[in-house]
């Protein structure tokens, strides 16, 4: 045969073979093994205290005897055993109705003919938005608002009534 046929036929099997082997190459997945823990050997004693053997509970499997019962007081299994998981906190109490009426308040509205209303701004995470809230309409979950005036307002739920003021320095948040 001639020599560069000979080279191609010999030197592509070496090639592949070169691959396969050569450092460098993609590592071999890799495997997960569980680790049992070894079995609790069963000592035998005479009546005296001397050890007379260890038997582990795959000798006793094989000789045919029954394995020792595993005890509850077990300190590993005490600690593999899962604890309960502790109750979440206890969420914090809403704010009050007033702090976040305040809060939202931008302006008191004279709408005419002794009619008032006040503009609220509501900020979200992204948004803003702005609507007008006059005597009757509903605030906040249950709350309405019951009556308005340009220093403050009045919130009911049909239980209690809070009193808003715009202007007190005490109470702003």
């Amino acid at each position: 045969m001639r020599p560069a046929l000979l080279l191609l036929a010999l030197g592509a099997p070496v090639a592949v073979l070169t691959g396969w082997t050569w450092p460098g190459s993609p590592p071999a997945p890799l495997r997960v093994t569980r680790h049992v823990r070894p079995a609790p050997a069963l000592v035998l004693t005479s009546a005296n205290g001397d050890t007379l053997s260890s038997l582990t509970e795959a000798e006793l499997d094989i000789a045919g005897a029954a394995p020792p019962s595993p005890s509850a007081g077990d300190p590993v299994d005490a600690e593999l055993a899962l604890a309960p998981a502790p109750p979440p906190p206890p969420l914090p109490p809403p704010p009050p109705v007033e702090a976040v009426f305040r809060r939202q308040v931008s302006a008191v509205v004279d709408e005419g003919a002794g009619r008032m209303a006040v503009l609220l701004v509501e900020t979200g995470e992204e948004t803003r938005q702005t609507r007008v809230l006059r005597p009757g309409d509903l605030f906040v979950g249950r709350w309405r608002l019951a009556a308005l005036s340009s220093d403050g307002a009045v919130l009911e739920d049909g239980k209690q009534r809070r009193r808003v003021s715009f202007y007190d320095a005490t109470t702003a948040n």
